[in-house]
């Protein structure tokens, strides 16, 4: 009989949460979503003992020994986790599959599939390192394919959003630039992800009382959709802004997602606008005062429909099922 999803048990291990990596979180809970629809039994494994899911079954694993338990044919890990290591996967049965997510160090040569959908371009590709078999390009990359929610986007509105925390700031260092421009800055909507402190936004909005703030939305898409542009950075937000119809005005947060930003840009998915606190000004300035970005929109939706983006989480999951089924007859 052909193994399906349900003959097998899912793992997921990530030190991610609302607060530090949301995007990373999130990505991993439309995997687990889509895995549960097909029959597939998730458990989440976090190294933090402080994190916790309402949504999913989970365990923590403090030390490598925590994984041996595992070591069994039938069982899949999913790594979304930078600090997983090689104690921790030197501590599996050989018979676990180990599958990465967007992960670029050495230990990418260790698991056995590995997925890049940001960080590696973004046609689509296949290649070998070490003994990983590794796919890339947008085809890959994690959407939440939920029957889409009502728009909510008041007209002329542009979302800001730089991912759940904003490690870098970039809030901080955009809005005195807007501040200073000749118009309505209510018209921007500036979004406070769920790893701002209560402190952070209670800042924010004292300092800059003229802007429209959201704090803690876990869903920006009904946001995105509607809207001429959003300013964001280039993590998974500016593929939701593509996936959403919308044009992506991306300032990179460091020099990697700068590299990211960079061929977007080049292949007409996105506008650069530099780095930090060294963004293109001018070209930011441009587009929030051009009267009309339809015929904008329309060209960069029929860029990003060549690249078949939108399908990444059931195909991630379908080729891993794959290579499972055939190591566990082998």
């Amino acid at each position: 009989m052909k193994p399906e999803f349900s003959d097998f048990e899912w793992f997921f291990v990530t030190d991610f949460s609302e607060s530090v990596g949301y995007g990373h979180l999130r990505r991993c809970e439309i995997l687990a979503k889509k895995l549960e629809s097909l029959g597939g039994k998730v458990t989440f494994l976090f190294r933090n003992p402080e994190l916790t899911h309402s949504k999913f079954e989970y365990r923590y694993i403090p030390t490598s020994s925590d994984l041996k338990h595992l070591g069994q044919n039938n069982r899949i890990l999913i790594v979304d986790d930078h600090g997983f290591n090689r104690q921790y996967l030197n501590a599996l049965d050989p018979f676990c599959l180990v599958v990465g997510l967007d992960e670029l160090g050495e230990m990418r040569k260790e698991f056995d599939l590995h997925f890049v959908s940001t960080l590696l371009g973004v046609s689509a590709r296949e290649q070998r390192i070490g003994k990983c078999q590794e796919w890339i390009g947008i085809k890959w990359f994690v959407f939440d394919d939920e029957e889409e929610k009502p728009l909510v986007l008041e007209p002329g509105k542009v979302p800001v959003s730089f991912g759940g925390s904003d490690p870098f700031g970039l809030t901080e260092i955009l809005l005195p630039y807007l501040v200073s421009l000749p118009v309505d800055v209510n018209r921007f909507l500036i979004f406070l992800g769920p790893g701002f402190s209560l402190d952070r936004q209670t800042a924010l909005k004292s300092l800059y009382p003229m802007f429209d703030f959201r704090a803690g939305v876990t869903d920006l898409r009904p946001y995105f959709r509607g809207s001429d542009f959003v300013i964001a950075s280039g993590g998974i937000t500016a593929y939701e802004v593509l996936k959403c119809g919308s044009v992506p005005l991306l300032i990179a947060q460091h020099e990697e997602q700068a590299q990211v930003i960079k061929e977007l840009s080049d292949k007409g998915l996105a506008v650069n606008l530099g780095i930090q606190d060294n963004f293109y000004k001018m070209c930011l300035k441009e587009h929030i005062f051009m009267q009309n970005h339809d015929a904008m929109r329309v060209e960069f939706q029929r860029r990003f429909s060549q690249y078949e983006a939108g399908q990444g989480a059931y195909a991630i999951l379908r080729q891993v099922l794959e290579h499972a089924k055939h190591r566990s007859v082998s």
